[in-house]
């Protein structure tokens, strides 16, 4: 194979995989708790951020430096708990999904966040920038639309981390939870 053939059949994909992967994902970024909270604070909006951080979610990742931890982890053979796979990929938002999937913001030390549930929220944020423009000029809001953000998780989210593969699991009552932890606009 002449040498120009294969520098073009060897770059050609890598330079495709460079030119559409930020196109893909550029809708879809974790933007992290931080940015939710510009909004979701006010207790007219539904004070949801004040709900998530008192909120174990919150603390999730921290639990994971407390002795309890380190010694689980090091049952499991791991040298430190905050290292370990089995147990991040459930203290932390997104854990296991590629970088350019997250804003240069988004910052894992605050745990369980609202994109754990809701999924990512990137298009929400615009979306929402969008609504907000709409409204000066027309008095309405833009209505929330099903690909813009998840509005009720599922049984299904919660149990990829409440389940028997947890060491500190118990019982999970899903109804029970989700009533714990609702944080809906109190307009609603």
């Amino acid at each position: 194979m002449n040498k120009s053939r294969y520098i073009l059949l060897t770059f050609i994909p890598l330079l495709t995989i460079l030119l559409i992967l930020p196109k893909i994902y550029s809708e879809t970024q974790y933007v992290g708790v931080n940015k939710c909270k510009k909004c979701h604070i006010s207790k007219k909006k539904g004070a949801q951020y004040k709900v998530w951080s008192k909120m174990k979610h919150s603390k999730a990742y921290e639990t994971l430096a407390k002795e309890e931890s380190l010694k689980i982890a090091k049952e499991k053979g791991l040298k430190d708990a905050l290292q370990g796979d089995q147990c991040i990929k459930c203290h932390i938002t997104g854990h296991g999904l590629p970088k350019i999937l997250f804003s240069k913001k988004f910052d894992i030390t605050k745990g369980v966040q609202c994109e754990s549930c809701h999924g990512a929220g990137e298009k929400h944020v615009v979306k929402r920038e969008l609504s907000k423009k709409e409204k000066k000029k027309t008095g309405k809001e833009l209505p929330i639309s099903k690909d813009e953000i998840i509005r009720k998780p599922t049984k299904e989210t919660c149990l990829k981390c409440h389940n028997d593969k947890s060491p500190h699991y118990k019982e999970f009552d899903f109804e029970k939870m989700f009533k714990k932890i609702s944080h809906l606009k109190p307009t609603k």
